[in-house]
């Protein structure tokens, strides 16, 4: 199992650099369902990406890629008071931001590693344990 967040999601509607890579881990996921969840936050970072990714296509085009997104049924983990503490202390302990933090405070609750494609992170974190780069 492994947190997966917008990063590699987008990358599944979306060709930029770690298409393939990405497509990998869909297929897996579709193959095994248990594989990958993610904290309710990934919902709004996978709209509000297909949102900017979007310049040349028409708003429907976000809406319907959002909705294939929301099929897919990626668990989606709540995001109690216990987290967001633990994610704070993340946030200040490795220098990242708010919303990384709460992948990694949930990779570390379940004991497996957050999938990213996230370069500024991977620059930061590439060598930690709790990281798994696409």
């Amino acid at each position: 199992m492994v947190v997966v967040d917008a990063s590699v999601v987008v990358r599944w509607f979306v060709e930029q650099e770690g298409h393939r890579e990405a497509a990998v881990w869909l297929e897996r996921f579709v193959d095994d369902p248990g594989l990958l969840v993610a904290p309710d936050l990934l919902r709004f970072e996978v709209y509000g990406a297909l949102a900017r990714l979007n310049p040349r296509r028409d708003a429907a085009w976000s809406r319907r890629t959002f909705e294939r997104f929301d099929r897919l049924g990626i668990r989606m983990l709540s995001t109690d008071r216990v987290l967001f503490g633990r994610a704070l202390e993340l946030s200040f302990e490795l220098k990242i931001a708010g919303y990384d933090a709460v992948y990694v405070a949930h990779a570390e609750a379940l004991g497996c590693r957050w999938l990213t494609a996230d370069r500024r992170v991977l620059r930061r974190l590439g060598e930690d344990g709790r990281i798994r780069a696409l």
